[in-house]
């Protein structure tokens, strides 16, 4: 008890209520969602809208416009969500609790976790740390994760308080770092919903930093991804330009969509769609919808957008 000896009556409560807290966040983190890597849906031609969104950043009056305005979903709608759908804009919270855990809404939203999203979550899991020990790290099916920590802000560390433990732990238990929609009888097409990318060869098991973070990759070494320009970096959507299907082992006709790259923008080629239109920095919000044509019997593509510039 020698270590209770000088303290005042407030003091001894304070150092109670955070043994307290700490040992009930203890508690949480083993009850928080391990989080799917990859999930899958079947696509019923006939009927089925699947219409995949850039980077929404908390832009919830902008969702909302697009979604109501162009794209005019029904009950056979599927809108999926391609990451960074909060932080940096206003209604965050808006997105998460009238949008991706609304229930009431008419249409089906999925959606694939962005940087922004798991750095927040990061936060969540992580509101004491302060040093380098005692980490925890966010729980994949086939993997464990940790940003970052030096890109962690203050912004998702109030994020991370806003939306709370119950909300955040509804997310991760909704949400993907890959969704795949699959269409088994024409040209096998598979529709690939990623944040930042996803390499030929790591298609059938990715990596996380790879799905949410990466830019560019090393042309000699496929292991070595990164945000920033590196030595013998390209762009990693280029490897898809040429793609060599027997190489890879791919099957059918993939469509890799994805955001995350706002400075590229809209960013549409063969086999990669990039909907990162930049609608937080007040350019646009983009999504493609992918529904079949009875007459041509082929997919018809069809890019919706409603412009973020409010000045």
């Amino acid at each position: 008890m020698a270590f209770f000896k000088g303290l005042t009556a407030f003091s001894v409560a304070l150092f109670f209520m955070f043994v307290t807290f700490v040992l009930w966040h203890e508690k949480e983190y083993t009850n928080f969602p391990i989080i799917e890597t990859i999930k899958y849906s079947t696509i019923d031609r006939f009927h089925d809208r699947i219409v995949f969104v850039g980077d929404i950043h908390g832009m919830y009056d902008q969702y909302r416009e697009l979604i109501e305005d162009k794209v005019k979903p029904d009950a056979n709608t599927t809108v999926v969500l391609l990451g960074d759908f909060i932080s940096k804009g206003p209604d965050s919270n808006l997105i998460v609790n009238e949008v991706i855990l609304n229930d009431n809404i008419d249409y089906r939203v999925e959606c694939v976790l962005g940087n922004n999203e798991l750095r927040t979550i990061y936060a969540l899991l992580n509101p004491l740390t302060l040093g380098k020990h005692n980490i925890k790290s966010i729980q994949f099916t086939t993997d464990s994760f940790l940003p970052d920590k030096d890109t962690v802000n203050k912004r998702h560390k109030q994020l991370a308080k806003e939306l709370g433990w119950s909300s955040l732990t509804k997310v991760a238990f909704k949400c993907s770092a890959m969704w795949q929609f699959h269409d088994n009888e024409k040209d096998k097409l598979t529709l690939v919903g990623v944040h930042a990318g996803v390499l030929p060869e790591h298609l059938p098991n990715p990596m996380i930093e790879e799905l949410t973070e990466m830019k560019y990759v090393d042309i000699n070494d496929h292991t070595r991804t990164s945000k920033k320009k590196i030595d013998h970096g390209i762009k990693w959507y280029k490897l898809w330009n040429h793609l060599n299907k027997e190489k890879y082992q791919i099957g059918g006709n993939v469509n890799v969509l994805y955001g995350h790259d706002s400075k590229k923008g809209l960013n549409i080629r063969r086999y990669t769609k990039g909907l990162d239109s930049g609608c937080v920095n007040g350019k646009s919000l983009t999504a493609l919808e992918y529904v079949w044509n009875r007459k041509t019997k082929v997919y018809d593509n069809i890019l919706h957008s409603v412009s973020c510039d409010r000045s």
